[in-house]
């Protein structure tokens, strides 16, 4: 009877602690080494129902992977009190919903990937706190991330949030979150950047830090308030490449002492006025391939590098306009036609 009862008090607990089972018969794959190759060092469980915790099977994994299976919905409590996860792959699983506290009590958890899957929104309570250095959310389909949902991460080092659907950048994400060295947003439908859009963004404060890097190509972004890298320190490369960027404040670029590499490649920029390339950091490249330049713009653009030891990438278009002005020449010496 006593044995009955332990068994009941056990699994009332198991029920308490995986209230909802996310996880319904998939493919697991868990290794007590990263990334191994070797399936000697697999831990021997095949499939998975209910939450990841430390049952007898999954105490010692330092990697775990279930890649396309059917997870719906990660609840809360999906993952919880692993002691030595650093790895959680979940990619390719159909996911639409992560509720707040689905990854609970993860000490030693260094990288969450959840690419490929069909997220939209990212709510707050669901990264916040833990100690992660890599959060990979690339191909989803997310719209809409809450005021805090990035906030106090303190080691998080890199972001991935390309291909997906965010309209609107918010300067307020990543309070608390000082350590952010590469940012990538590619290949979503951003319009405008606001004012002191990444004041948040401050770059490691470790040791022999690295310097900060933002991708933002592939978006749609039109306007960029003059003030929209006030205050970003150690920046060394930005891309803004493929997006719709016609104009340009004189002085959106002056605060970048550090940048190394400014993309503006296939934008709609006509002309970079001697005042805006002054304020221009002095940079290892600054490409402006696939603009439509003014040939005259590009000529005055061009003495401008010239005597400032500038490097304005715009191979392609000045050997367009040296075509417009050879066949402009050819038509004004071209001999009328007599009958």
């Amino acid at each position: 009877m006593l044995k009955l009862l332990l068994v009941t008090l056990l699994s009332a607990a198991l029920v308490q602690c995986c209230e909802k089972q996310s996880f319904q018969n998939v493919k697991i794959k868990a290794s007590k080494y990263f990334s191994s190759k070797n399936e000697s060092n697999d831990i021997q469980l095949e499939t998975l129902t209910g939450c990841i915790e430390p049952n007898e099977e999954l105490k010692n994994a330092l990697s775990i992977t279930i890649e396309n299976q059917q997870v719906p919905v990660l609840y809360s409590g999906s993952v919880q009190d692993m002691p030595w996860l650093h790895e959680l792959i979940l990619n390719a699983n159909n996911i639409e919903k992560i509720e707040p506290g689905a990854f609970l009590n993860l000490k030693t958890m260094a990288t969450i990937s959840l690419e490929r899957n069909k997220i939209t929104t990212i709510p707050e309570g669901v990264f916040n706190g833990m100690e992660i250095k890599r959060l990979l959310l690339s191909d989803n389909l997310i719209s809409k991330i809450d005021p805090g949902a990035f906030d106090n991460m303190p080691e998080l080092n890199r972001i991935d949030l390309d291909n997906n659907k965010l309209q609107v950048w918010n300067a307020d994400w990543f309070k608390n979150t000082p350590n952010i060295i590469l940012l990538s947003v590619r290949n979503n439908q951003i319009k405008e950047l606001p004012a002191d859009a990444f004041k948040n963004i401050k770059g490691s404060d470790k040791p022999f830090k690295t310097k900060t890097t933002i991708f933002l190509g592939g978006n749609e972004i039109e306007a960029i308030d003059k003030n929209a890298f006030r205050g970003i320190k150690d920046l060394q490369m930005l891309d803004l490449d493929k997006n719709h960027i016609a104009t340009i404040d004189a002085n959106v670029f002056s605060g970048m002492k550090t940048i190394k590499t400014l993309l503006l490649a296939g934008n709609k920029i006509k002309c970079l006025s001697d005042s805006i390339l002054d304020s221009l950091p002095v940079t290892e490249m600054t490409n402006l391939e696939n603009n439509p330049l003014d040939c005259v713009c590009l000529k005055s653009m061009q003495n401008w590098s010239k005597k400032h030891n500038g490097n304005l990438k715009t191979y392609i278009r000045k050997i367009e306009c040296m075509q417009e002005r050879i066949k402009n020449v050819l038509d004004s010496v071209k001999q009328p036609k007599f009958e």
